[in-house]
Protein backbone atom coordinates (compact mmCIF):
# COMPACT_ATOMS: atom_id res chain seq x y z
CA UNK A 1 0.00 0.00 0.00
CA UNK A 2 1.24 3.49 -0.74
CA UNK A 3 1.00 6.35 1.83
CA UNK A 4 3.02 8.88 -0.62
CA UNK A 5 1.91 9.72 -4.26
CA UNK A 6 3.73 11.13 -6.95
CA UNK A 7 3.99 15.02 -6.46
CA UNK A 8 4.07 14.22 -2.56
CA UNK A 9 7.24 15.91 -0.50
CA UNK A 10 8.53 13.68 2.02
CA UNK A 11 11.16 13.52 4.42
CA UNK A 12 14.47 11.71 4.79
CA UNK A 13 12.98 7.84 6.78
CA UNK A 14 9.10 8.89 5.96
CA UNK A 15 7.33 6.00 5.59
CA UNK A 16 6.57 6.19 1.64
CA UNK A 17 4.81 2.57 1.78
CA UNK A 18 4.15 -0.68 3.26
CA UNK A 19 4.36 -4.45 2.44
CA UNK A 20 1.24 -6.42 3.42
CA UNK A 21 2.46 -7.44 7.43
CA UNK A 22 0.30 -10.27 8.28
CA UNK A 23 2.57 -12.84 7.43
CA UNK A 24 5.61 -11.29 9.82
CA UNK A 25 3.56 -10.41 12.77
CA UNK A 26 1.66 -13.82 13.07
CA UNK A 27 5.50 -15.16 12.44
CA UNK A 28 6.48 -12.60 15.39
CA UNK A 29 4.18 -14.07 17.65
CA UNK A 30 5.10 -17.49 17.04
CA UNK A 31 8.46 -16.79 17.82
CA UNK A 32 7.74 -15.42 20.54
CA UNK A 33 6.00 -18.29 22.07
CA UNK A 34 8.74 -20.60 20.88
CA UNK A 35 10.80 -18.51 23.33
CA UNK A 36 9.02 -19.32 26.13
CA UNK A 37 8.98 -22.80 25.38
CA UNK A 38 12.52 -22.22 25.52
CA UNK A 39 12.43 -20.16 28.78
CA UNK A 40 10.35 -23.27 30.65
CA UNK A 41 12.66 -26.26 29.31
CA UNK A 42 15.52 -24.38 30.54
CA UNK A 43 13.82 -24.03 33.98
CA UNK A 44 13.10 -27.49 34.36
CA UNK A 45 16.52 -28.25 33.12
CA UNK A 46 17.97 -26.10 35.49
CA UNK A 47 15.66 -27.77 38.44
CA UNK A 48 17.27 -31.58 37.09
CA UNK A 49 20.40 -30.18 37.32
CA UNK A 50 20.15 -29.32 40.84
CA UNK A 51 18.55 -31.99 42.22
CA UNK A 52 21.62 -34.36 40.28
CA UNK A 53 23.79 -32.26 41.80
CA UNK A 54 22.57 -32.58 45.62
CA UNK A 55 22.28 -36.24 44.61
CA UNK A 56 26.10 -36.43 44.05
CA UNK A 57 26.61 -34.60 46.82
CA UNK A 58 24.62 -37.26 49.26
CA UNK A 59 26.30 -40.09 46.66
CA UNK A 60 29.70 -38.48 48.22
CA UNK A 61 28.77 -38.72 51.82
CA UNK A 62 27.26 -42.06 51.46
CA UNK A 63 30.35 -43.00 50.09
CA UNK A 64 32.46 -41.57 52.97
CA UNK A 65 30.14 -43.92 55.75
CA UNK A 66 30.11 -47.02 53.02
CA UNK A 67 26.64 -47.08 52.85
CA UNK A 68 26.92 -47.09 47.88
CA UNK A 69 29.54 -48.45 46.56
CA UNK A 70 32.52 -46.39 44.31
CA UNK A 71 30.20 -47.77 40.94
CA UNK A 72 27.15 -46.23 42.79
CA UNK A 73 29.59 -42.70 43.12
CA UNK A 74 30.14 -42.60 39.46
CA UNK A 75 26.51 -43.32 38.36
CA UNK A 76 25.88 -40.11 40.51
CA UNK A 77 28.72 -38.27 38.43
CA UNK A 78 27.86 -39.15 35.40
CA UNK A 79 24.39 -37.78 36.20
CA UNK A 80 25.42 -34.30 37.09
CA UNK A 81 27.36 -33.90 34.42
CA UNK A 82 24.60 -34.96 31.86
CA UNK A 83 22.46 -32.48 33.92
CA UNK A 84 25.32 -29.88 33.53
CA UNK A 85 24.88 -30.43 29.57
CA UNK A 86 21.30 -30.27 29.56
CA UNK A 87 21.25 -26.91 31.00
CA UNK A 88 23.91 -25.86 28.55
CA UNK A 89 21.98 -27.52 25.59
CA UNK A 90 18.78 -25.32 27.18
CA UNK A 91 20.55 -22.44 27.35
CA UNK A 92 21.56 -22.95 23.51
CA UNK A 93 17.92 -23.62 22.43
CA UNK A 94 16.84 -20.44 23.91
CA UNK A 95 19.64 -18.25 22.49
CA UNK A 96 18.61 -19.69 19.42
CA UNK A 97 14.82 -18.90 20.01
CA UNK A 98 15.90 -14.94 20.63
CA UNK A 99 18.20 -14.79 17.25
CA UNK A 100 14.74 -16.37 15.59
CA UNK A 101 12.77 -14.07 16.76
CA UNK A 102 14.91 -10.98 16.00
CA UNK A 103 15.28 -11.81 12.86
CA UNK A 104 11.61 -11.85 12.38
CA UNK A 105 11.02 -8.77 14.51
CA UNK A 106 13.90 -6.90 11.69
CA UNK A 107 11.49 -8.75 8.80
CA UNK A 108 8.38 -6.92 10.30
CA UNK A 109 9.98 -3.65 10.35
CA UNK A 110 11.18 -3.68 6.91
CA UNK A 111 7.86 -4.05 5.96
CA UNK A 112 7.90 -0.35 5.86
CA UNK A 113 9.74 1.04 3.01
CA UNK A 114 10.81 4.42 4.37
CA UNK A 115 12.48 7.67 2.01
CA UNK A 116 16.27 7.61 1.87
CA UNK A 117 16.40 10.84 1.48
CA UNK A 118 14.05 14.13 1.76
CA UNK A 119 12.53 15.55 -1.43
CA UNK A 120 9.92 15.05 -3.98
CA UNK A 121 8.42 11.63 -5.45
CA UNK A 122 9.31 12.80 -8.92
CA UNK A 123 8.44 9.06 -10.07
CA UNK A 124 6.87 5.74 -8.59
CA UNK A 125 7.67 2.66 -10.52
CA UNK A 126 4.93 0.30 -8.92
CA UNK A 127 1.21 0.10 -8.57
CA UNK A 128 -0.36 -1.63 -5.54
CA UNK A 129 -0.43 -4.83 -5.06
CA UNK A 130 2.65 -5.30 -7.29
CA UNK A 131 4.87 -8.22 -6.24
CA UNK A 132 8.18 -6.41 -5.83
CA UNK A 133 11.49 -7.95 -4.40
CA UNK A 134 15.01 -6.14 -3.53
CA UNK A 135 16.52 -4.16 -5.74
CA UNK A 136 13.52 -3.14 -7.84
CA UNK A 137 13.16 0.81 -7.55
CA UNK A 138 9.80 1.89 -5.89
CA UNK A 139 10.16 5.34 -6.12
CA UNK A 140 12.63 8.38 -7.75
CA UNK A 141 12.97 11.06 -5.18
CA UNK A 142 14.36 14.58 -6.29
CA UNK A 143 16.06 17.02 -3.74
CA UNK A 144 15.69 20.02 -5.43
CA UNK A 145 17.61 21.59 -2.82
CA UNK A 146 20.58 20.38 -4.16
CA UNK A 147 20.48 20.20 -7.46
CA UNK A 148 23.83 19.76 -10.01
CA UNK A 149 24.35 21.43 -12.79
CA UNK A 150 26.24 20.32 -16.12
CA UNK A 151 27.11 22.89 -18.45
CA UNK A 152 30.03 23.68 -20.94
CA UNK A 153 32.15 26.77 -20.81
CA UNK A 154 33.62 28.47 -24.04
CA UNK A 155 37.63 27.65 -23.32
CA UNK A 156 37.34 31.88 -24.03
CA UNK A 157 35.61 32.02 -20.75
CA UNK A 158 37.50 29.77 -18.99
CA UNK A 159 39.95 31.66 -17.42
CA UNK A 160 36.66 33.40 -15.57
CA UNK A 161 35.28 30.70 -13.81
CA UNK A 162 36.35 29.61 -10.25
CA UNK A 163 35.90 27.00 -7.59
CA UNK A 164 33.15 28.35 -5.27
CA UNK A 165 32.06 30.95 -7.49
CA UNK A 166 28.19 31.89 -7.37
CA UNK A 167 26.36 30.64 -10.82
CA UNK A 168 22.58 31.66 -11.09
CA UNK A 169 20.87 29.96 -13.72
CA UNK A 170 17.16 29.44 -15.27
CA UNK A 171 15.65 25.85 -17.00
CA UNK A 172 12.45 25.92 -18.68
CA UNK A 173 11.21 23.36 -16.77
CA UNK A 174 12.18 24.55 -13.06
CA UNK A 175 12.15 28.15 -13.08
Amino acid sequence: KFIKQEGDTVTAGEAVAWVDDENYRLTVRQDQTAIQVAEAALARTRVAAEHTTSELERARNLLKSGGITDRDLKSAEVAQRDAAAQVALAEAQLAQARAVLEAAEKRLRDTVIRAPIGGVIEQRFVNPGAYVEAPTPMFTIVDNQRLELESPVPSADLAQVRQGQRVTFEVNSYP
